[in-house]
């Protein structure tokens, strides 16, 4: 713009504009500006990294290397260097805290050398050792205004599966959460829950198979079957086996008769003990006692079968059973309760041969007592003497 020659500064409208001696026009104006001022910046921003002395609420640390020359040292992991055309401006501050300067490419030269740090030299600056700066630059920033995803804490923020590491983000769910509260005690219940392969939580089931049956206890199933299923190893698993009605099927289940067999383990009909007591010749004339004078314990055995077999030659056998419930010496003489095979009788007081042979079969059931003794009295001492002895629990 260059005024006319007929120009005339006393004109109010022309007063807007002033003239320099080399006729450049300006707009005239009555505004106060102060500080660092640079008019013709065209490329001040401040959407990039930043950096700043203590590197608190930037991107990167700034610091004084030389009255020229400043350093940006631990860059973000995605930066490895920061270029001459990367800086927009640099912010020269006093130990006071005041702006002593400001530096933008559009008015002074900025080289930069070197990876991280990188040292920025700015021609013609004058820095003080105790100043601090902040460095604005163009490079975009890579996270949120308070969210770094590249970085935490200055580390490169971990990612995909991995332990633990200074990279990590800690995560806090507070205490009182009754979400957390709930999740807890679910997962605590789940504990048990496990399994190699990572299905093993599997739950099926509530009601079915013919429905109706509703309600609280947990039920079991199994599989029908109407024939015996194949034997597997020792130690393998097994499935629970059913009637085809849905009743259990015991191992004693014989399925051509759809039938439970029973058995008796260790019998009573089989508990039985026979003994011979004596098979000899020429006893001595006197009472003898079989087995013995204190005779044999009828322990748990009610019945007692004896077989006899005598033979004298010089005077008189004669043979009687005696018994007792407890430990005295009070024998008592039970040959009338025995049954005779032989007579099919009972109620006999004794049996006896005088030089002859007698054999015969005793039978006493439910005897119920503790002791029995088989007794023969030899009057004389050629003879001989045959006793066995049954004892049965039924």
């Amino acid at each position: 713009m260059v005024f006319p020659k007929n120009y005339d500064p006393d004109y109010l409208e022309n007063q807007k504009f002033v003239q320099d001696a080399a006729g450049n026009v300006a707009v005239r104006t009555t505004a106060t500006i102060t500080g660092d001022i640079n008019v013709d910046n065209i490329t001040t921003s401040t959407s990039g990294i930043i950096g700043k002395a203590s590197g608190l609420n930037a991107d990167f640390i700034s610091a004084y290397a030389a009255p020229t020359q400043i350093t940006c040292a631990t860059l973000p992991s995605s930066v490895s260097s920061i270029n001459a055309d990367d800086v927009v401006s640099v912010q020269q501050i006093s130990v006071a805290g005041s702006v002593t300067n400001t530096y933008t490419r559009d008015d002074i030269v900025i080289t930069a050398t070197g990876t991280d740090p990188t040292t920025l030299t700015l021609a013609g600056a004058l820095f003080l050792a105790n100043d601090t700066f902040v460095v604005y630059t163009n490079i975009p920033q890579a996270r949120g205004d308070k969210v770094d995803l590249i970085e935490v804490a200055g580390t490169a923020t971990a990612v995909n599966a991995g332990a633990v590491s200074a990279g990590t983000q800690r995560v806090a769910i507070a205490t009182d959460d009754i979400n957390q509260a709930a999740i807890n005690a679910s997962t605590t219940t789940m504990a048990g829950w496990d399994n190699a392969v990572g299905d093993g939580a599997t739950v099926s089931g509530d009601i079915a198979h013919d429905a109706a049956d509703a309600g609280e206890p947990v039920k079991i199933g199994g599989v029908a079957v109407d024939a015996q299923r194949t034997a597997v190893a020792s130690g393998d698993r097994v499935d629970q086996v059913l009637s085809l009605s849905g009743q259990t099927i015991l191992k004693s289940h014989t399925f051509a008769t759809s039938s439970d067999r029973k058995e008796e383990i260790d019998p009573v009909d089989e508990h039985y003990v026979e003994e011979e007591l004596i098979d000899t010749t020429n006893v001595s004339a006197a009472t003898h006692y079989y087995p013995s004078s204190t005779g044999m314990s009828m322990a748990n055995y009610n019945n007692l079968d004896i077989q006899y077999g005598f033979t004298d030659a010089d005077g008189t056998l004669t043979f009687t059973v005696e018994a007792k419930i407890d430990d005295s010496t009070d024998w008592i003489d039970i040959t009338p309760a025995a049954y005779s095979l032989a007579t099919n009788t009972v109620g006999n007081s004794s049996f006896a041969v005088t030089n002859g042979t007698i054999t015969g079969l005793l039978s006493l059931e439910g005897l119920r007592v503790r002791n029995v003794r088989l007794v023969v009295i030899a009057s004389g001492a050629t003879n001989s003497v045959q006793l066995h002895t049954k004892r049965s629990a039924l």
